[in-house]
């Protein structure tokens, strides 16, 4: 299994008295934390509730708190990074963790150990998961200040223009390996990330797919904004997410496609809205029942599709463990501090999903001309990968973003008529 590294970062701003921010509960409004401080013990790490009506439904941001310095939520930065391990060494590395669990000379404590976690790393599984329920937390927040025509504009600038490059890099890879140029009816749809839908082979190792389920899970709860779903007609969400899991049960499996992919959207998309709920739980839109209800529904899909249509993964028990992490890191949100390693590897979880999977050999021949001494290759090939990935962050990615910002800000008209941003994305 390949799995998405999606960087779906939102930024808090810090100020109270000049915003609203309506959310999916009629009994409580939402606002953000006013500290940068660690949080007492009774308050969330970024949210804070306020009675009904304490903030009128059109107050609006000044010019003056736009301008104010914002805050992270913590603890997603924290499980990124966790998902961020569990890609590079469920691809990278699993192999030599099973090998050393089940080597008979090393000591019998560091290998019970490491057969423990195995879990948490088989094939990146749980990586999957935890950005899928990430994914679907923060979109569902981020949907609570933008219309669903500024999201999906914003998304487009965040995801686009780094897989473009990506995928042209390695189609220039294989190009000079001799396997020729790209055709433009498989180009363009793996450009895309509607190769499914045209029969296209997969494209930076395989690892697209999980890109496909995000930016379905986009349209669809953008469209949820648009109709009122996550506002007016709040009340209804539980409702819409539980039968659209069932409706993914009754469609069968999609992609059809009888390779590993096989019923990848029907099995995970249902992680994305189980995401978007624990975040309606913290304004109260639901209760602990309901939330804890749908959980055992998508687990119970999960169970039952992956059964019928990829037994492959049978005896894996990747999801249940992502959820566990999930859970207690959202329970215990309150107790993350901010950390400038862990802010800069969460930054770097998108590049790296798009480029480590296909540019590790590439590394690895460089690695190879390089006198090591007692330096593991891998080690150096890791540097490598970093270095490259924080390149392109830089170079791509983030000017990507804030060009996205910029068009917002000053009112662009097409292909959205939107109005100007006013918080940071």
């Amino acid at each position: 299994m390949m799995v998405i590294a999606l960087r779906n970062e939102v930024d808090v701003p810090k100020h109270l008295n000049d915003c609203a921010c309506k959310f999916l509960s009629s009994t409580s409004t939402l606002s953000l934390s006013t500290s940068t401080q660690q949080p007492g013990p009774k308050q969330t790490a970024v949210l804070t509730k306020y009675p009904k009506n304490q903030f009128s439904k059109d107050s609006q941001m000044n010019d003056q708190s736009r301008k104010n310095s914002v805050s992270r939520i913590v603890f997603l930065d924290y499980l990124r990074v966790f998902a961020f391990a569990s890609v590079l060494l469920g691809h990278k590395f699993y192999g030599q963790l099973v090998s050393f669990a089940e080597n008979p000379t090393v000591h019998a404590t560091p290998r019970l150990i490491v057969k423990h976690l195995l879990p948490f790393f088989e094939a990146g599984g749980a990586g999957v998961v935890v950005f899928f329920l990430v994914s679907g937390y923060i979109v569902t927040y981020a949907l609570q200040r933008d219309s669903a025509k500024e999201f999906l504009f914003k998304r487009i600038f965040r995801i686009y223009p780094l897989y473009i490059v990506a995928v042209l890099l390695e189609k220039l890879k294989l190009y000079f390996m001799g396997y020729g140029a790209p055709e433009l009816t498989s180009l363009i749809p793996q450009l895309l990330l509607i190769g499914d839908f045209f029969g296209t082979s997969y494209t930076l190792g395989s690892v697209e797919w999980t890109l496909r389920v995000e930016v379905f899970f986009y349209l669809y709860i953008a469209l949820l904004r648009h109709f009122g779903f996550l506002s007016t007609n709040r009340n209804w969400l539980l409702l819409i997410y539980t039968i659209s899991v069932l409706v993914l049960v009754l469609l069968g499996p999609l992609p059809t496609s009888p390779a590993w992919s096989r019923a990848y959207i029907t099995a995970y998309s249902p992680f994305l809205l189980l995401g978007s709920l624990f975040c309606a739980r913290e304004a109260n839109a639901i209760s602990s029942w309901q939330l804890s209800g749908f959980t055992l529904l998508v687990f119970a899909q999960y169970f039952f599709v992956i059964s019928i249509y990829n037994p492959r993964t049978l005896n894996s028990h990747f999801a249940i463990m992502a959820f566990i992490l999930f859970f207690f890191a959202w329970f215990f949100r309150s107790s993350f501090s901010s950390n400038g390693l862990v802010v800069l590897l969460s930054d770097l979880t998108f590049s790296v999903y798009l480029f480590h999977n296909w540019i590790w050999d590439v590394f690895q021949g460089l690695a190879r001309r390089i006198p090591l001494y007692f330096i593991s290759a891998d080690l150096v090939v890791l540097f490598f990968l970093f270095l490259f990935c924080y390149l392109m962050t830089t170079v791509v990615e983030k000017p990507a973003i804030r060009l996205g910002r910029y068009l917002l800000k000053n009112g662009i008209k097409y292909p959205f008529k939107v109005g100007q941003v006013s918080v940071k994305d």
